[in-house]
Order: structure tokens, then C-alpha cells, then sequence
């Protein structure tokens, strides 16, 4: 773990960083749906991984596509591009005769499968900028269920890419899903969420410190208890997972299969999506218990499987982009069956969906009546950047800081401070004759808001915890300093 700490994204979706909070509800939001992306001169689309290159100022998605669906075991990787994360066009990367495979960006020899793709500016290689991890040489090695390891490629534009001499293993076994990478700031490690093989489906991490030695995998991800109901088996088909600005969010899967059809393995049921979220990138805890996204009625994209698996900040900063893909079918569908489904409905029967919300807008804390306060527990103060994202644009905010014992520092009362009127994701408080730099490194001190009228839903701040002892970060609730 870090001894630094980062700037911290809190999000109300629980309690457990705040120790008052009088005259409010917790509300919560779902994100909105927006548009399609389907590859036309493909069956459909599959995994897929969405983010912005900050080099050529566009929005990216490489997805997964079959030339012919009705054998699924090969599959390429396709690249498109946009300017406003939502409205995507096929680019054409190689010079092929045909048309459909001038977009091919990566095709694991003969064939792919599962495969994420991540942007690390962090890495001082250029050579390695794009790093992906994929189930490839799907063709070599067909006729065993486990030995299919998940291996490395790299690139520095995301368009040409490379495989290490002797290939680069980062599971030596198969993980049929969504093989997600993402680089873990208070660990300094990357982190690869894959699923086990031959097995109920629950999700695994291994982790690396140099991307060459890896960690054995851990289980962090199972359905409980709660998942339970009579008729259906909830599993967990696979998960995408990051750092965005703050916090760790995570989207799992639920594939729900019967308990009453004899299906050996389950193959048939539906998917749908959980929005998790973790401090640390290691455990992740669940939000409100339902849908992210409530699948639609047939016979729309997605009624029957919405899967997302990335989110991204749009090109203002006040919004996230949530793509996945959305399905008229049922999970176990066959490639005949498929064609049947196109000849009734129409293309697509798969595609890229993207949905919009607020930034860190999932859920939030509303003041049900003027005057009504949320107070955090005690804290130091690190970096004098705190910020909130608040909508009181039918009310007002104010903010403040107290002592441990609940008494107002001097100048920073709510009566001190100038009223926030309006919507803002990023907003700093001010005070009329205090500023925040008094207070950086002075022990303990409590962050309090008022709303009238006005829904909280973060904030963000470099500190550090301090109840009865001081925590050196968020991440590492055991650590004090």
C-alpha cells in the first residue's frame, strides 16, 4: 500500500464515512441509455473495452467480433473510434483485401477470446503505451476445456501490437469471459479480473508489480446468500473493474440459470449488471443490491442480456459513459438460432450499448427539508483540494469544518460560508475569511455540508482518516501511522 495518500473519491452509498446525517434519504439513479454501435459487416459485437487516447484526442472501442457466428471459437479484435464516446466508426488499420477485416486490429494468431485492453500512461516504455490480455490462439489449441492461457500483448500506437518471444502467460489456464486489466494506484500493481475454467463461474484476481511475475489467484467475487431465490441460480459471469478519478468502481455480471431445468453446465439464462465499488481495488462491496441498469422489453437491445464493462469520463468531465453489450437473445443461444432471431427482428441481434449519468451520479444524499446537515467522521485534512459533487440547483449548499466535538472552527462555520446555488460535479467551498490552507496537517477535524434543497453525491479530497487513531490512507483501513 501507498504511505501517501491519493485524492479520494467518498461516494454516500454507504454510511460508514459518515456519523451524521439528520433530515436526509439516500436516493438512488440509474444511468440513461443513449445509442448502439453495431458492426454491420459482423454477426454482432462481443467483449469489449472503451477508452480515450489522449494522443490522437479520440474515444476508442476494441471489440471482439466473429466472421461467422456460427462457430464463436474464432474470433478478432476490431477497433473503432469517435469523437464523443457515444457515436462510433470502424477504422480501417490494415491493407487487406477484404473490406470487413481492414479493421483488425489484433488477431491472436488465429483467433481470441475475452479480451481487455488498457491505455497505461504510467509505463516509461512507449513500446508497451497499450497493453491487452486475451484468451488467443483459439485455432492451436482447441481440444483442451482448461489449458488456454491467458497471455499478454503490447503495443504503442493500439494499433500495431506485439507478442513477447515465447509469449507473455499472465494465467496459464483459460477464462471464458471478459479478461479485464486495470492498473491499481494504491498498490502500484496491475491487475488482471479473470474467471476460473470448468468450474461454477465467480471471479478471480491475479496481480503484478512488473507485469512479468504474477500473483496466484485470489477469489473476490462470488454470489452470496442474498443472490438466492427459488427458481434461479445466480452466478457470476465476469466483471469489469478500474480507478476512475478517486474510487474503485466494479460491474459484475449476473447470470441468472434455472433450478428447475436439467442444464448441464448452465448455459442457458440472462445477464444483467451490479454496480460495486472498493477503496482499496481488492474487496469490493455491493451499492444498493439492484440492477445498474434495468434490462428493456423485448424486443429492444438488451432485454435479455445487458452486460457492461467499462466507464469512462465524457470529453466535459461531468459525465460517465458506461458501454457494454446488449443482447435480443438468451445466454446458450446457438449460432442457427441466432440467424433466426436476425431474419425476425433485424439486425443487430448483439451490439455495443452505451449509457450516460452523472458523474459519481449513481446515487446521492437529499436534504428532505431546508437546514438538514451531513457530517463526516473525523479526518486530517492533507491538501487543501476539496471538492464536491452537488445539484442544488432548486436550493442551496453550504459547507464547514468542525472540531471533533461538533464546535465550528473559527471561520468556517455555515454562516461563514458563501452559499452554493446551483449543479456542479466539481465544486470548491469558499469562505468569506478563511481558507482551507489553515487547516492542511492540523489534526482532527470533521467536513460537514447543509442542504437545502440540494442532493450530495461525493467528495472528493486528499485526506486521511483519523477516528481514534490516524490512518495513513482509505485503501488500508489496518495501517496507522
Amino acid at each position: 500500500m501507498t504511505t501517501e495518500p491519493l485524492r479520494l473519491k467518498l461516494n454516500f452509498f454507504d454510511d460508514f464515512w459518515v456519523d451524521f446525517r439528520p433530515g436526509t434519504t439516500r436516493r438512488w439513479f440509474q444511468p440513461a441509455f443513449q445509442t448502439h454501435y453495431a458492426d454491420i459487416d459482423f454477426m454482432g459485437n462481443s467483449y469489449s473495452s472503451l477508452l480515450y487516447h489522449p494522443e490522437s484526442g479520440k474515444f476508442r472501442l476494441y471489440y471482439e467480433v466473429s466472421p461467422d457466428w456460427a462457430d464463436d471459437s474464432v474470433r478478432y479484435l476490431a477497433l473503432a473510434e469517435s469523437d464523443d464516446g457515444l457515436h462510433f466508426t470502424p477504422v480501417d488499420v490494415r491493407n487487406t483485401g477484404e473490406k470487413r477485416m481492414r479493421r483488425i486490429v489484433y488477431d491472436g494468431g488465429t483467433g481470441v477470446h475475452g479480451t481487455g485492453v488498457m491505455y497505461d500512461s504510467r509505463d516509461p516504455d512507449p513500446a508497451r503505451r497499450f497493453k491487452l490480455t486475451s484468451v488467443a490462439h483459439q485455432k492451436e489449441r482447441q481440444g483442451s476445456v482448461t489449458l488456454y492461457p491467458i497471455t499478454a500483448a503490447f503495443s504503442a500506437d493500439g494499433i500495431h501490437w506485439t507478442e513477447p518471444p515465447g509469449e507473455c502467460v499472465v494465467h496459464p489456464y483459460s477464462s471464458d469471459a471478459y479478461n479485464n486489466l486495470f492498473f491499481n494506484p494504491t498498490t502500484g500493481e496491475y491487475c488482471l479480473i479473470h474467471r476460473g475454467v470448468g468450474i461454477d463461474r465467480r471471479i478471480s484476481m491475479r496481480t503484478s508489480k512488473d507485469f512479468v511475475h504474477w500473483t496466484d489467484p485470489v477469489l473476490i467475487g462470488y454470489p452470496g446468500a442474498s443472490y438466492n431465490s427459488d427458481l434461479t441460480q445466480m452466478q457470476f459471469y465476469s466483471m469489469w473493474a478500474g480507478w476512475v478519478d478517486g474510487i474503485f468502481y466494479g460491474l459484475v455480471w449476473w447470470f441468472s440459470t434455472s433450478l428447475v431445468d436439467m442444464d448441464f453446465p448452465k448455459m442457458w439464462g440472462t445477464m444483467d449488471t451490479e454496480l460495486l465499488y472498493s477503496y482499496d481495488g481488492r474487496n469490493f462491496m455491493r451499492s444498493s443490491g439492484r440492477l445498474l441498469v434495468e434490462r428493456p422489453a423485448p424486443p429492444a437491445l438488451g432485454c435479455f442480456q445487458l452486460y457492461l464493462m467499462g466507464m469512462v469520463e465524457n470529453r466535459a468531465g461531468d459525465e460517465y459513459i458506461l458501454q457494454g453489450i446488449g443482447s435480443k437473445c438468451t445466454h446458450g443461444d446457438s449460432g442457427e438460432s441466432n440467424k433466426k432471431y436476425t431474419e425476425k427482428l433485424g439486425r443487430p441481434t448483439f451490439a455495443s450499448v452505451f449509457y450516460t449519468i452523472r458523474k459519481d451520479g449513481f446515487c446521492g444524499l437529499e436534504g428532505i427539508r431546508n437546514g438538514t446537515q451531513v457530517i463526516l467522521k473525523k479526518m486530517e485534512i492533507v491538501k487543501p483540494d476539496i471538492s464536491f459533487n452537488i445539484n442544488a440547483a432548486a436550493g442551496w449548499a453550504r459547507f464547514g469544518l468542525m472540531e471533533p466535538n461538533g464546535k465550528f472552527l473559527d471561520g468556517f462555520s455555515y454562516d461563514d460560508c458563501v452559499p452554493f446555488e446551483g449543479d456542479g460535479v466539481s465544486v470548491t467551498p469558499t469562505w468569506k475569511n478563511a481558507r482551507l490552507e489553515s487547516v492542511v496537517g492540523k489534526g482532527q477535524v470533521r467536513i460537514a455540508v447543509e442542504l437545502n434543497s440540494a442532493i450530495l453525491h461525493a467528495m472528493n479530497a486528499t485526506v486521511r482518516p483519523w477516528t481514534t487513531e490516524r490512518q495513513r490512507t482509505f485503501g488500508d483501513p489496518v495501517a496507522v501511522m
